[in-house]
């Protein structure tokens, strides 16, 4: 993050001209022209006056409640202000970091060994996390962005303040991969800052990266967040207590340590897979064996068969139906897959060619579920506002199923998750987002009808 794009970017949000920012900070134009284009280093003398001005000056103009949104091309991770000192004070940071960033990238900077930082305190910490996120994010937006995370085990994101971050990004149209690593041994039931195997956090994660959840024997006392050959941030406490983060850049340290997570990926458990190599999974056992969920993804995974038709499809859905009533199975589909079933292809053919199938075809889809509805009055089925284009499936053993369709990227995703867990969650959320299941569906085919009138 160059210190000249950094203040260009923030007299855009605050509308200030140059000339009249340069007339707050008591200095003239020209050099407010030289900084924005990179041609003028702020000395390491002036650079806390300078960031200090400029920070005042720009959270005054710029602050006021949720103004956090503001910040998205700039900032896309950040958390909500809850004042214009708690703006300033972030903007004040970031400043510092950028003009140290130029110091260290000039040619005049000798010494080129990447020293680690280190930052204290649940504050500091949060508005670092999210200045250091936020520059690699807005860096080359072609480069391939390589994540590996245990960040919520043991110390968790409440007790940091990483729980208050948002992730509102720009238009970042990149390839960012996001390996989750979790030790379950680590998770204690019901833990609110044991966020790995949360469903939310499943669906925020999968809305900005690619995302893949592993099991692994991990050391509860060293959670960490890397970007391959970029950076690793260590995560621990002081001896009174005190949250304390190093920021690693060196090259040769990055090396070991990759080295030393490689070797935990080695033994780790996947429990993400795509619809491409999904039959992984599946072969682990015979389908004879005792897994439900091996039923429920081959269900699925079988309505998007090689152009089938529509006789296929609406037997794989029965085929899918039936398997949930065979193993007791409890199903919940978001409102918008079944929508996007309907008014956008696009997203659902992920999963089938619904493009090929007639609309009165797909509304005989619809009609499939009421009448299973009908004819299992008790069937624990469950349309629900959850993110993403979704079907989870809880199964009476171990292993259950969130399977997503990404709006984005298009890639069907199947997250095995603990039963346990999920079942809990879902029950919590059940209560807070029923919809009545004839009703939605009803309404949803008559809208059908409406919008293809000449197609009955």
């Amino acid at each position: 993050m160059k210190t000249g794009i950094l203040l260009k970017s923030l007299l855009d949000v605050a509308d200030m001209t140059q000339k009249d920012f340069a007339e707050s900070v008591f200095t003239s134009p020209s050099t407010i022209s030289k900084i924005i284009t990179n041609k003028h280093l702020i000395s390491p003398s002036d650079e806390k006056s300078f960031s200090v001005k400029s920070s005042r000056i720009l959270a005054n103009s710029i602050y006021e409640s949720n103004c956090y949104f503001k910040f998205k091309d700039i900032f896309p991770v950040v958390y909500d202000f809850s004042s214009k000192h708690d703006l300033e004070q972030f903007l004040l940071k970031a400043f510092l970091y950028a003009i140290e960033l130029d110091r260290e990238n000039s040619e005049a900077y000798i010494s080129k060994n990447n020293a680690s930082k280190h930052y204290v305190g649940k504050e500091h910490i949060m508005q670092m996390f999210c200045i250091i996120a936020s520059d690699y994010l807005r860096s080359d937006r072609h480069e391939l962005l390589e994540f590996y995370s245990a960040l919520p085990l043991a110390i968790g994101y409440s007790q940091i303040g990483l729980d208050e971050i948002k992730i509102v990004p720009p238009e970042l149209q990149r390839e960012i991969v996001f390996h989750q690593l979790f030790d379950p041994t680590q998770c204690q039931k019901g833990a609110d800052d044991c966020a790995v195997d949360d469903i939310y956090t499943t669906f925020k994660t999968e809305m900005y990266t690619d995302l893949y959840r592993w099991q692994a024997e991990l050391d509860p006392t060293k959670p960490f967040l890397l970007l391959k050959d970029k950076y690793i941030i260590l995560f621990d406490r002081q001896i009174d207590g005190t949250p304390h983060m190093t920021f690693i850049t060196n090259k040769q340290e990055l090396e070991n340590i990759f080295d030393h997570i490689a070797r935990i990926m080695s033994k780790a458990e996947r429990l993400t897979f795509t619809q491409d190599d999904i039959e992984e999974f599946l072969s682990e056992e015979p389908m004879s064996g005792g897994r439900i969920i091996d039923g429920i993804i081959n269900a699925i995974s079988g309505l998007s068969g090689d152009e089938p038709s529509s006789d296929q499809i609406t037997e794989g859905l029965r085929h899918l139906l039936h398997e949930l009533v065979q193993h007791e199975t409890e199903i919940f589909f978001s409102a918008d897959v079944l929508k996007s079933f309907i008014f956008n292809s696009k997203i659902f053919s992920s999963l089938m060619p619904v493009s090929d199938i007639p609309p009165q075809e797909q509304i005989n889809f619809l009609n499939i579920i009421r009448d299973y509805m009908r004819i299992y009055k008790n069937a624990p089925v469950r349309i629900m506002n959850i993110s993403l284009h979704s079907i989870i499936a809880i199964c009476k053993d171990e292993l259950s199923l969130i399977c997503i369709i990404n709006p984005f990227s298009m890639k069907v995703k199947y997250h095995l998750i603990d039963s346990m867990s999920l079942k809990e969650q879902m029950d919590k959320s059940n209560t807070r987002s029923y919809i009545n299941i004839p009703d939605f569906i009803g309404n949803l085919i008559d809208q059908a009808n409406d919008a293809y009138p000449n197609k009955r």
